[in-house]
């Protein structure tokens, strides 16, 4: 007798992670739309409606905040060298970029610290779970 196999086939779009995916690029599009609302509003600069757009990526996509940091320091350097160069206006325009992307960095560190404590967690909880194992 031939078994019959009673199964509903799941698509593959209708997986967990497709639909992580798919709600972090609508919000990735509301955070845009936001955005650009707010720097048209406010007479943000270009750049400075860019840094919004990238702090709200940072948090929806989890970006490594190496990058923020590493961007906070490029900004860092170049304002004692556009200081040196005579260029103090937009010297003191690349000091505050520098402090927004400082401030991301700070804020990309907490979420990290308060996500890399449960990775840490689990990871403790899974060594000591095979030192039990071995010891009985």
């Amino acid at each position: 007798m031939k078994e019959v196999k009673f199964e509903i086939p799941v698509p593959a779009f209708l997986g967990t992670q497709k639909i992580k995916d798919w709600t972090k690029i609508g919000f990735s599009v509301l955070w845009l739309a936001a955005t650009i609302f707010i720097g048209m509003n406010y007479d943000f600069s270009f750049l400075e409606m860019l840094i919004l757009a990238y702090f709200g990526l940072c948090l929806i996509w989890r970006l490594d905040s190496r990058i923020s940091a590493s961007l906070a320091l490029f900004f860092l350097i170049a304002t004692p060298i556009l200081l040196m160069l005579k260029n103090d206006a937009l010297a003191e325009t690349v000091a505050i970029y520098a402090y927004y992307f400082l401030v991301i960095t700070v804020i990309q560190l907490v979420f990290e610290l308060k996500n890399g404590q449960k990775t840490a967690k689990r990871a403790v909880d899974n060594f000591t779970g095979r030192a039990k194992r071995k010891i009985v």
